[in-house]
C-alpha cells in the first residue's frame, strides 16, 4: 500500500494517481485530498496541511504537490515544514500553463485589448482567482505589474466557483489553469485572451502568450510533481524518476494530458529540485513586494 497525500486537487491531480497506479505495478493508492481519505479521490480542497504533513509524509510515503508548494510559505500561518528541505525531488508529470479568460460580453478578444479597456476603465475590470496567493493571484499582479494597469482582485475559494461567477458575469475575468476553463472556452462561455506562460498550449493553438502580445515578464505555470521524504534512498529517487517518466513517455499517457490542455514533463530530480527553489524565490519576492498575506 503507497499512502499519497495530494495537496492539490485537480483532475491533474487525479491523473497524477492514475500515473502512479501504472508506474508502481499495480499497487493500491490509498489517496488522500485535504483531510478526507478514500479510495478514490473525490473532495476538491485547497487546504494545505498544517499539522500531518510530515507525519504523514515521513510514515507512509509520497506526496503529490502543485506550484503552489513554493508559495504557502511565503504568505499565512507558519507551516510545519520547509518545501526546500523536507522533501525529496521525484519527478515533474506536467506544465498547466495559466490562461486568462473573460467573459463573451467583455469587448476584448486579445491581451491587447483588454489591456486597453483596464486603462479606460479604471479601477472598474474585475478578476478572478482561487484565492489570495494562489498562481492565478500571483499572475495577476505580474500582469498588472507588465501592463501598468489597475484590476480589482475577486479572490474565491477553489476553482468551481471563481469559473462559476466568471460564466455567469460576476467577475469580468479570472486567471486559471487551462484543464478546468477548457470545456467552457470551446463552448463559447468564456474567452482566453492570453496564455500566461512560455509558449502556446496545444489545445488553444491560436490564443498568444502575454510576451507575443507585447507583455513580459507574465508567466505563471503551475506545474505537478511527485516529492517524498527528505531522506528517501538515492536509490529509491531514482528507481521511482524512471518508473514516471517512462509512464509519461507512453502515447496514450502523453495524448490524455495533452488533451487536458497540460504539458507533459520528463524531468529529472534536480531538474524539478531547481525549479522548486526557482519558483520558491520567485513567487516570495513577488509576495513580499505586494505585502500580499492570507
Amino acid at each position: 500500500l503507497v499512502v499519497l497525500w495530494l495537496t492539490c486537487y485537480s483532475n491533474l491531480a487525479e491523473s497524477t494517481v492514475v500515473l502512479l497506479w501504472m508506474v508502481l505495478g499495480g499497487i493500491a493508492i490509498l489517496a488522500i485530498a485535504g483531510w478526507a481519505w478514500s479510495r478514490m479521490v473525490v473532495v476538491e480542497t485547497y487546504i494545505h496541511p498544517r499539522r500531518w504533513l510530515r507525519g504523514v509524509l515521513l510514515t507512509f510515503g509520497l506526496l503529490t504537490t502543485c506550484g503552489a508548494v513554493a508559495i504557502s510559505p511565503h504568505v499565512g500561518a507558519k507551516l510545519p515544514y520547509d518545501p526546500l528541505q523536507d522533501f525529496a525531488a521525484i519527478a515533474q508529470v506536467v506544465t498547466a500553463y495559466s490562461t486568462i479568460a473573460v467573459h463573451p460580453s467583455l469587448p476584448a478578444k486579445n491581451a491587447q485589448e483588454f489591456v486597453a479597456l483596464a486603462r479606460a476603465r479604471k479601477g472598474q475590470i474585475t478578476m478572478a482567482s482561487t484565492g489570495v496567493g494562489s498562481i492565478p493571484h500571483l499572475a495577476q499582479e505580474l500582469l498588472k505589474a507588465s501592463a501598468r494597469i489597475d484590476l480589482v482582485h475577486v479572490p474565491y475559494k477553489g476553482a468551481a466557483p471563481s469559473v462559476t461567477d466568471a460564466i455567469g458575469g460576476q467577475v469580468s475575468s479570472l486567471v486559471l489553469d487551462v484543464t478546468p476553463l477548457l470545456p467552457h472556452l470551446r463552448a463559447g462561455k468564456l474567452r482566453a485572451i492570453g496564455i500566461a506562460g512560455d509558449k502556446r498550449v496545444a489545445v488553444l493553438p491560436d490564443v498568444a502568450t502575454m510576451e507575443e502580445q507585447g507583455f513580459k515578464n507574465v508567466e505563471a505555470p503551475n506545474w505537478y510533481a511527485v516529492f517524498a521524504p527528505a531522506k528517501t534512498p538515492r536509490e529509491i529517487v531514482d528507481r521511482l524518476n524512471d518508473a514516471v517518466r517512462k509512464a509519461i513517455a507512453m502515447p496514450d499517457v502523453r495524448e490524455r494530458l495533452i488533451s487536458t490542455g497540460a504539458d507533459p514533463v520528463s524531468s529529472t530530480p534536480g531538474e524539478l529540485a531547481g525549479l522548486l527553489k526557482r519558483d520558491y524565490a520567485k513567487w516570495g519576492k513577488l509576495i513580499r513586494e505586494n505585502n500580499i498575506t492570507e
